[in-house]
């Protein structure tokens, strides 16, 4: 019994230790598709690509303000004490990164599919922002692998002595 609760502290120690460099690396991914939004802004005055500048500057604000999003879902999340930590709120969480991965991936797929010509900075930028949306993936799939341990070790928790008051 005191290894299996030895090894319960350990691992939600290491899930919940491990939540401030992850956020801190989905944060700095945010931060450069921010910049890379930035670097459109310019480009679109003197560019006959303007329409697909903007759908890439639109594509840049749309993921910074869903990473905002889920950056204000983890702060409620995390005053949520461990003994009353839900699967559900998890869940949220979860559902609301595998929506951030599906954006981004069609906003790497339009990016790709660009098919008419395009001035080279143009063409340049798209390149730089699929390389981001495509971190930034990466980097929710961390994020998810954490997740689904808090969740087990969540779920794992005996419940609060004396039950919760049904209304």
């Amino acid at each position: 019994m005191k290894k299996t609760g030895i090894c319960f502290l350990l691992l939600l120690f290491a899930a919940t230790s491990a939540a401030y460099p992850l956020e801190s690396k989905l944060f700095n991914m945010r931060n450069k598709i921010f910049q890379g939004s930035q670097e459109i802004k310019p480009l679109l005055a003197g560019s006959r690509d303007a329409a697909v500048l903007t759908s890439m500057f639109d594509s840049c604000i749309i993921a910074v303000s869903q990473m905002d999003a889920y950056f204000g879902m983890l702060g409620i999340f995390e005053t949520i004490p461990k003994e009353q930590l839900t699967r559900t709120a998890v869940d949220f969480l979860e559902n609301w990164l595998n929506q951030v991965k599906k954006t981004n991936d069609l906003n790497i797929s339009f990016l790709k599919g660009i098919n008419i010509p395009v001035e080279s900075s143009t063409r340049d930028q798209a390149q730089k922002l699929i390389g981001y949306f495509g971190e930034l993936n990466n980097w929710i799939d961390k994020e998810l692998v954490k997740l689904s341990i808090v969740k087990k070790t969540a779920m794992a928790q005996p419940p609060a002595p004396g039950g919760t008051k049904k209304r």
